[in-house]
């Protein structure tokens, strides 16, 4: 039996989100910080929905292994719905670790918030951790690279497409190796150059256009093709 041959297009999408960011001036930036009660403290961000397989898990017990050093000056900050209609038990699971692990002065969860807020508080965060077991091409990921931000980013195949220079990979299941990584970013100043995140972006937007466009082309002549045979 013959085989066909298809052709495969991949065109990873670009987080476009300078618009967004063009909406939110200096005095609402401000706001949202005061607003979260983050201003004037350190922190990073995590940014997933409170799924099982974002793996916050490995967090949870990094940020745990860090304290017990007495080694963690630096607040999480979470966002994202704590629960998981596939896994309705994760989140009482996700609330003893912390419990357990007495995490609650280290922590913030904020919900589910606005996606503008969202962008403001990865804006102003040290550094992005991304500890998924397995994703798509990652929003977090893309709007991290657009913010210029340094991202620990869990070592899977989909993330090791999406990293830049300034990403970090760790194995999502060793809680250890997070913890140093979280380690060594903490006390950096981390210089973010945002005019540069919003450049690259453009660039690769092209690059997504262009990719999308020859996709709709190819298809449209082979239908051609098939109509006039």
């Amino acid at each position: 039996m013959e085989v066909k041959k298809k052709e495969v297009y991949i065109v990873p999408f670009v987080s476009y989100i300078e618009p967004t960011l063009s909406r939110v001036s200096q005095c609402d930036e401000i706001e949202i910080i005061s607003r979260y009660k983050l201003t004037g403290i350190k922190y990073a961000c995590i940014m997933n929905q409170f799924w099982k397989h974002k793996n916050h898990k490995v967090v949870f017990e990094a940020i745990s292994k860090l304290k017990k050093s007495n080694n963690c000056p630096l607040t999480f900050v979470f966002t994202g719905k704590m629960e998981d209609y596939r896994n309705p038990d994760y989140t009482e699971y996700i609330k003893k670790i912390i419990d357990d692990n007495n995490l609650n002065d280290n922590i913030r969860i904020l919900g589910f918030i606005e996606r503008n807020e969202q962008l403001v508080i990865m804006k102003n965060a040290s550094f992005v951790i991304q500890p998924s077991l397995f994703e798509g091409w990652g929003t977090v990921v893309e709007d991290a690279k657009v913010l210029n931000k340094t991202i620990l980013l869990s070592d899977i195949p989909v993330h090791r497409e999406q990293m830049n220079m300034k990403c970090k990979l760790f194995d999502p299941h060793n809680p250890e190796e997070l913890a140093q990584l979280i380690s060594e970013e903490m006390f950096i100043e981390h210089n973010d150059n945002i005019e540069f995140g919003i450049a690259d972006m453009h660039k690769r937007a092209k690059e997504y256009s262009k990719g999308f466009e020859r996709l709709l082309r190819d298809r449209e002549g082979r239908n051609r093709w098939i109509n006039e045979s």
